[in-house]
């Protein structure tokens, strides 16, 4: 394991990461091998680096994408309130026609 971590140190350091549960436990493996400070210190920010551009990049296309349903919503918006306020009116009529109803029972 220790040979194989030293001969893949260079993408581990950097992939390390984007590993759930490894980004603890791989810089603890890393200093047990026998890498350089300044290596993995190289390294280490360059995998900083590709992650925070990669997440910064899935948040603004994240951004993007629901602000164009945002806006195509928006046509319909008039539609949908229209719909909810018959919907509304249709279930208080029932309710109203079933409380009618259960007081002339009671007579």
């Amino acid at each position: 394991m220790q040979r194989l971590l030293e001969q893949h140190a260079t993408w581990f350091i950097i992939g390390v990461r984007f590993m759930y549960g490894l980004r603890v436990a791989g810089p603890v493996l890393l200093g047990l091998s026998s890498i350089s400070h300044a290596r993995f210190a190289i390294f280490n920010l360059i995998g900083a680096l590709i992650w925070a551009a990669l997440i910064a990049g899935a948040g603004y296309l994240f951004g993007e994408a629901v602000e164009r349903v945002l806006d195509d919503l928006r046509h319909y918006e008039v539609y949908v309130l229209a719909a909810m306020l018959v919907i509304g009116i249709f279930a208080w009529s029932i309710r109203a026609m079933r409380r009618r109803r259960a007081v002339r029972e009671k007579r």
